[in-house]
């Protein structure tokens, strides 16, 4: 799918679960760290980027079928013009010519 590819879910976690001012608060990383493991966040990150690999494969399936469709569509046409123009050469062959008299 154009603008998510599949490590988008990761990149972002990565952003976010990194601790952001360790020299600013180290007293606080204790904190930061436990909350990571209590709030589950790289087992909701894996679940996140399987969720998003199956929605990237029905987006797949999808993309398919449409496009699958469109051919359809085009050789649905494709053939009733020929039918048409078949049709346009047999009115020509069976039209009867009219015939010159001298003047």
């Amino acid at each position: 799918m154009p603008g998510v590819p599949g490590g988008d879910a990761h990149v972002l976690t990565t952003c976010l679960c990194v601790y952001v001012y360790p020299q600013s608060y180290p007293d606080l990383r204790p904190l930061y760290d436990a909350a990571r493991s209590y709030l589950e966040i790289p087992q909701r990150i894996n679940l996140l980027n399987t969720r998003v690999e199956v929605l990237q494969d029905m987006l797949q399936l999808l993309k398919e079928s449409v496009s699958s469709r469109h051919s359809e569509r085009l050789e649905q046409i494709v053939i009733a013009l020929i039918a048409i123009e078949i049709g346009m050469f047999l009115i020509t062959l069976f039209r009867p010519v009219p015939i010159l008299t001298p003047p």
